[in-house]
């Protein structure tokens, strides 16, 4: 089996940021007191790419709720909604494209540059949480193979 040549590709990070931010107090809900296993997430991702300046975009939107609403089958409420950007300068963007020139990054490259945005998400979280009801629930590890890529 022939080896793969691995590509080396340069990364800047530009941009880390809030782009919104929403959060309710327990009370809202009813409750006093809430833990981690209590909490669900989802977590959507959408990539933007522009080309002519070597630029990708990875827009973040994390929304926290409380598990009974999945058990009882009711319509989510989110105890807060985060949502970011990190944009990110790709130097030699022409090896994130296919023979055709589409882009087309290798899956490690995704995968890197979600990480990233997600360890964004988990700073944001820190400074944002603090001094709230939600400021000892720490966010789970996310499995980025299990992602839906529409």
């Amino acid at each position: 089996m022939a080896q793969k040549k691995e590509q080396i590709i340069n990364l800047e990070i530009l941009k880390s940021g809030v782009v919104d931010f929403e959060i309710k107090s327990l009370q809202e809900f009813g409750l006093k007191k809430i833990s981690g296993n209590q909490v669900a997430y989802d977590l959507d991702m959408n990539v933007k790419v522009d080309e002519e300046k070597k630029l990708i975009a990875v827009f973040s939107d994390l929304y926290a709720y409380h598990k009974e609403d999945l058990k009882k089958k009711k319509n989510r409420r989110d105890f807060y909604k985060l949502s970011s950007i990190n944009e990110f300068q790709v130097p030699n963007f022409s090896k994130l494209l296919n023979e055709k020139g589409e882009f087309q990054p290798p899956d490690e490259f995704v995968r890197k540059i979600m990480n990233i945005s997600i360890g964004g998400l988990r700073g944001m979280l820190a400074i944002l949480l603090t001094s709230s009801d939600y400021e000892e629930i720490v966010l789970p590890l996310f499995d980025l193979s299990k992602l839906n890529q529409d």
